[in-house]
This record gives C-alpha cells, sequence and structure tokens, in this order.
C-alpha cells in the first residue's frame, strides 16, 4: 500500500485506507502526506515538485547529548507539519548567517517529482552542505532541490553539527567513549542521516539502494571521508565530490585525537576549554563544558578543524585510503574550479606566504606560473589546495579498477566577469541547482549561457545519479578518468570539452611540491 495519501479526512476511502495503513493520522483535504518511521508528514507541491522539509533524523544533541553520537530520532502523534525548514546548527553570526540557529537542528529536507509513489525506486541524491565545517545550512536557497526532483531524481539534503559542537576532542570525552565513537561528532551526524534516508526514502519513492552522495568544499570532503570510513560502507552506490580537498593541504589537515603529534584532537580541546575557563579532564571538566552556552564554540573559520582520526571512523586519511585501495568500491566523480582562490583576500595581501610553500622548489614555480606574485600565488594555491588533489583521487579510483571521472568548471558568469579571472571556489554550486534567481546575493537572472551550463551539469549529474554514469549533455560524452589517457571535462563558454592532460605542468608541479612536503 503507498504511503502517499491525498484525501479527505471525511470519506469514508479516508477512514479505510487509516485503517489499513496502521493507524495513519488523517489529513485535511487536499493535503500531501507521507509516512515515515516516526510519523506521518505533511508537505508542500509547486512547480511538480513535493517538499518535506525540517524532518528530525536524529536524537536533537542538546544537554547531556552535546558530544554523543547521535541517537535516534523520536516519533510523533499526528501529522507533523513539514511544510517550513528548520533550525540551523549553530555557528557564527553575519550577514548571511541563518537567523535561526540552534544545537536541535538535525533535520533532513525531500525533494521529489510530483506524484511520485511509495516503492517508485527513483533515484536519490543526497546533499552535504560546505562551509568549512564551521558554516552553512541545508536549506539555503542555493541548495533548493526543485530544479533536480523536476529531472527525475529525489533530492535529500540534511544539517550536520559544525564547529567545535561537530569537531571536537578532549580526554573526557575519550574516557567516556572508551572504545566507542568519538570527535567527529558532525560526521556521525552524516552517517546518521545516510542510515535515516536508507530507512525511510522508499516512503518518498526513492531507491534506498540507489543513493549519490554528492556535497562541495567541506561537503566535498565530506563526500571523500565517507568514501573512505568503514562505518558509511553500503550506505550510497556512488559519489560526487566538488572541491574536496582531497590532499587536506589546507587548515583542515586531519591529525590524530591523542599522540606524541605536535597537534592533536586533544590537545586542541584542552587548549580551547582552558580559554574558556574549564581546566581538568575528568567527568566534572565535561560536565562543565557541556554546560556553556552552545555560542561559547563557535570560533572564527580559520581555526576549525575537519575531520580528526579517530581510528574508527576516519582511520588514515583521504588520499592515503585510496592509495591503499580503502576507499568505497562505486561510481565516483571528482573535480574542481579553475581558479579556486580567486579573490581570496589573505593571499592577495601575503602572496609571498603562498610562494613559499613550494620550498626549494620555488624558482620552478616562479617559472611555470609567472613573475607577477599575485597571480601566481593564486594559480599555485588552486592548484594545490584542489585541482591537483581532485586530479590525484581520480587517478588513485581509476588505478585501483573503479570507474572515475574527472572535471574542471571554467565556465565563469557575466556576473563575475572582471571581478575574477577564474572561476572561484562554490561558484559551480548554482549551476549544479539551477538556483540562480533563488536567494543570489546580488539578485540576478540567469542569461542564456548561465542556463545552458546548468543545464549541462544538471543533467550530467542527474544521468550519474540514475545510470552510475555521466554519459552525454551539450552533445559532449564525458569519458573515464584513465590514468592512460587523463582524461578531465572542462565546462566554459564554448561548452563542455574532453581534455587530455589537463594542466599536466601545473598540476605535475603541485604534486610535487605535495610529496617534498611529506
Amino acid at each position: 500500500m503507498a504511503s502517499n495519501i491525498r484525501w479527505s479526512a471525511g470519506s469514508s476511502l479516508g477512514a479505510a485506507l487509516t485503517l489499513i495503513c496502521g493507524g495513519l493520522p488523517a489529513a485535511a483535504s487536499g493535503e500531501l502526506v507521507v509516512r515515515v518511521s516516526q510519523g506521518a508528514l505533511r508537505g508542500t507541491s509547486a512547480d511538480g515538485v513535493e517538499a518535506f522539509q525540517g524532518i528530525p533524523f536524529a536524537q536533537p544533541p542538546v544537554g547531556d547529548y552535546r558530544w554523543r553520537p547521535p541517537g535516534p530520532a523520536a516519533g510523533w502523534s499526528g501529522v507533523r507539519d513539514a511544510t517550513a525548514p528548520g533550525a540551523a546548527c549553530v555557528q557564527g553570526s553575519g550577514n548571511r548567517s541563518p537567523k535561526i540557529q540552534s544545537e536541535d537542528c538535525l533535520f533532513v529536507n525531500v525533494w521529489r517529482p510530483a506524484g511520485a509513489e511509495a516503492g517508485g525506486k527513483l533515484p536519490v541524491m543526497l546533499w552535504i552542505h560546505g562551509g568549512g565545517f564551521v558554516a552553512g545550512v541545508s536549506t539555503s536557497p542555493m541548495f533548493n532541490g526543485t530544479h533536480l526532483a523536476q529531472k527525475g531524481v529525489i533530492l535529500v539534503s540534511f544539517n550536520y553539527r559544525l564547529g567545535r559542537l561537530g569537531f571536537f576532542a578532549h580526554p573526557a570525552l575519550s574516557a567516556e567513549a572508551g572504545t566507542g565513537l568519538t570527535a567527529n561528532y558532525g560526521t556521525m551526524d552524516q552517517i546518521a542521516a545516510l542510515k535515516w534516508v536508507r530507512a525511510n526514502i522508499a516512503a518518498f519513492g526513492g531507491d534506498p539502494d540507489n543513493i549519490t552522495l554528492f556535497g562541495e568544499s567541506s561537503g566535498g570532503q565530506s563526500v571523500n571521508t565517507l568514501m573512505v570510513s568503514p562505518l558509511s560502507r553500503g550506505l550510497f552506490a556512488k559519489a560526487i565530490s566538488e572541491s574536496g580537498l582531497g590532499r587536506n593541504l589546507t587548515r583542515n589537515a586531519v591529525y590524530p585525537v591523542r599522540g606524541d603529534a605536535a597537534v592533536t584532537g586533544e590537545k586542541a580541546g584542552l587548549a580551547l576549554a582552558a580559554k574558556l575557563g574549564v581546566p581538568g579532564t575528568d567527568a566534572a571538566a565535561l560536565k562543565a563544558l557541556r554546560a556553556l552556552p552552545a555560542d561559547q564554540f563557535v570560533a572564527p573559520l580559520t581555526s576549525e578543524p575537519g575531520a580528526i582520526l579517530d581510528g574508527i571512523l576516519l582511520p588514515e586519511p583521504i588520499a592515503k585510503a585510496f592509495a591503499a585501495g580503502h576507499e568505497a568500491k562505486v561510481p565516483y566523480i571528482v573535480g574542481a574550479n579553475s581558479c579556486e582562490r580567486c579573490g581570496v583576500q589573505a593571499i592577495l595581501d601575503d602572496p609571498d606566504a603562498t610562494i613559499a610553500r613550494a620550498g626549494p622548489l620555488r624558482a620552478r614555480l616562479i617559472a611555470i606560473y609567472g613573475t607577477d606574485p599575485k597571480v601566481a600565488a593564486i594559480d599555485f594555491a588552486s592548484d594545490a589546495d584542489h585541482v591537483e588533489p581532485s586530479r590525484e583521487l581520480a587517478r588513485l579510483h581509476a588505478r585501483n579498477g573503479l570507474p572515475s571521472w574527472h572535471y574542471n568548471f571554467g565556465y565563469l558568469p557575466s556576473a563575475m566577469t572582471g571581478r575574477f579571472v577564474g572561476v572561484p571556489h562554490g561558484a559551480e554550486v548554482p549551476f549544479v541547482f539551477g538556483t540562480f534567481a533563488d536567494g543570489q546575493d546580488p539578485p540576478r537572472e540567469a542569461n542564456v549561457d548561465d542556463r545552458r551550463v546548468s543545464e549541462e551539469l544538471m543533467t550530467f549529474w542527474t544521468n550519474f545519479a540514475k545510470t552510475s554514469a555521466p554519459g552525454t549533455a551539450g552533445n559532449v560524452r564525458w569519458p573515464r578518468y584513465e590514468a592512460q589517457t587523463n582524461m578531465t571535462l572542462t565546462f566554459s563558454t564554448s561548452g563542455p570539452k574532453a581534455v587530455s592532460d589537463f594542466r599536466k605542468d601545473r598540476l605535475d608541479f603541485a604534486e610535487s611540491v605535495a610529496m617534498a612536503s611529506k
């Protein structure tokens, strides 16, 4: 019996269905109701898409549940309103920060083609938002799932704990966890969301065995983490990592929970606790930390860690895991934008600091990237932090005999012309979602080229979700990445193009710097 029910609460058909469906609460006339494991949900319908937002997928991590693995979400009686987003997870304040924030933030959102029925086996795309692990929310207008759902997939997004509330190690937490999970609470939330989707997406008409993970920036890095985590094995069928920091050369470098290293999770946690006036490593210290207001754990973007090597959820760094063949055996798309570090003021203010990363290879860097220090620094940082690491993961995945595709997004929309020489970090996201007019700041309409490029990206991405290969869009077939041919699909004003040995000299140099820094 399908659980997608529209009926008049007073009709005999409605009464009969209520009995057949095990007591599904009656809905008002014309309401859109779906039943998940916790209870019934009321959604909305517009533009050929049905949406359900603010659905709890885990126990709220508040009070004594702060810094614990997510537990199951409680059920409810009646029909829960799912027509509006839930709160964003606690993060910094600013012009673009979500207005409503809370530690009670573990919500999932679902967009599906109108009329989808339970058991329909539609492909599912599960989005992980970016924001440096300290910011972001799944219900940003840019991530609206309407346009992707119109292409015949179910789009799911969710929140996960951020900042020190999501990634935090401390000796008292390690003692409390024993041999269990600690430190990576935000990633634990991601796995919990995956499990919730696996258990409930059939009620929306989705196929739990055909889930495509995709994410950008720290969301892309999260996809890569889930690719190598033993705890997420078998929970998804394919993955797309956009600008996901494959080598972890930047501030999100992974480090162990504890040990002799100069930087460990516990050392960082103890330093923060002392700064907050809570010294000590015992249960009393942990109780005091859990009693502090959540906003005490909001910190600047540059001071936050990403995933921490805990030995269970994340046993080894991402690139090392791919090199050893320990990643998930699934089809995989990975790539980055043409000028990821364009517009980063810190690099422009001190380009020599970036150039110094090349160490004894500095002269070679200048020979390859040019003598203008700002241009050289921006281009090298873009390659070293994003473009070359994405090539490396594509290469390693292909070397392991697994389907792999590599891209570089170089289409610069007219609104950015004159401001950037290439496509900066995150600029591909509205093309992936088709959301140019949905809350853009400043507002702008898409022109003909924008719409064409967006259509190409959405087609490649949804083809991948449907068939496990990106296939053809814009009359161009996207070839698999193989070490022998080194094919990258580039996106530009002239359309998608398959290119062999994309930026070979630059990327080989960035790789040599990475190898020399080990």
